[in-house]
């Protein structure tokens, strides 16, 4: 067998572990014993599960429909480690996303895009993270909570009959239309329902950042905007209204003639009787008239940063 020069082998070596960095990211690893002894799993208690702080023996596979529940998901490796795949093409990892799926038995619950959750990590997340919290029903308070989850959840509990029920929760990793091969974390547990129990999903309605004074006009000429337009078909779909910016001034691109502009935050009457009120945020204009401003009037949904939209207890 030939002899490989020194200086040609060199280079293989260097060629080969150039390549391996590329393909294969430094992620966390497992973090603890606990995660060791769970990986690939979703883990629930009745207390926050903190990051390597864990407490295995208060991990729980039974909960009632009011109380706490907190998770943690495992993986084997970060999303951006994953491989995803589409009908046979497989792609080396480079994901952000994730999809949670839920179900109650055999029915999937379907809130956001055909599954129950879908988030995004931050590039530097998705290429570290092998640990995060899944808190479904976190304790009221909880400012690092997922509203999005947490709404989910409720909506699901409230609309569970009383019983006992089996809850399994799948985490996959998506890039577009690809795919993990199968769920990255799973994670069941038993849920009892009593007659009378409802979860409520926290929150609250934005405030009015301007003056009152100014508010109320303003909010009496938002309603009146959207009925206008037919936003709103009557006045009792609105339940609320707060104004989230100031008023400013600008001028059309195009006719140079100045307007003035505001964003409000509309509360909506329940429409499918869960108990929840969605709120959405819309922009108003009110152009300059002969003697004056015009009335104000309807312009668009709200999209851009500081647009507020979720969901609060009608109540």
């Amino acid at each position: 067998m030939p002899r490989i020069p020194c200086r040609v082998l060199l280079c293989l070596l260097v060629t080969t572990c150039a390549s391996l960095s590329v393909e294969a990211r430094a992620d966390q690893g497992i973090t603890s014993p606990a995660h060791r002894e769970h990986v690939g799993k979703i883990v629930y208690s009745a207390d926050l599960i903190p990051f390597r702080k864990e407490a295995p023996e208060a991990f729980k596979g039974e909960f009632t429909a009011t109380s706490p529940i907190y998770g943690r998901v495992y993986l084997a490796r970060s999303l951006a480690n994953t491989e995803v795949q589409l009908d046979g093409s497989v792609k080396k990892g480079s994901a952000r996303d994730f999809e949670v799926r839920l179900f109650v038995g055999e029915l999937e619950q379907k809130y956001a895009f055909d599954v129950f959750h879908r988030g995004t990590l931050a590039p530097d997340a998705a290429e570290a993270w092998t640990t995060w919290r899944f808190d479904p029903h976190p304790l009221p308070g909880d400012k690092a909570a997922d509203l999005k989850v947490v709404t989910g959840w409720a909506k699901t509990v409230n609309a569970l009959a009383p019983g006992r029920h089996t809850v399994r929760v799948e985490v996959w990793v998506t890039e577009g239309q690809m795919r993990s091969a199968e769920p990255v974390a799973a994670g069941s547990f038993a849920l009892t329902k009593t007659k009378g129990d409802r979860l409520s999903i926290g929150g609250a309605f934005p405030a009015d950042v301007v003056a009152a004074a100014e508010a109320g006009k303003l909010k009496e000429a938002a309603r009146a905007a959207l009925l206008a337009e037919g936003v709103a078909k009557k006045g009792t779909d609105i339940l609320g209204v707060a104004i989230t910016s100031q008023v400013e001034e600008g001028r059309y691109a195009d006719t140079k003639a100045p307007y003035r502009q505001v964003s409000a935050a509309v509360k909506w009457a329940d429409a499918n009787g869960d108990g929840f009120c969605k709120f959405v945020t819309y922009n108003l204009v009110q152009d300059q008239a002969a003697s004056g401003w015009g009335t104000w009037r309807f312009k668009s949904f709200c999209n851009g940063a500081g647009c507020q939209e979720g969901e609060v207890d009608c109540e």
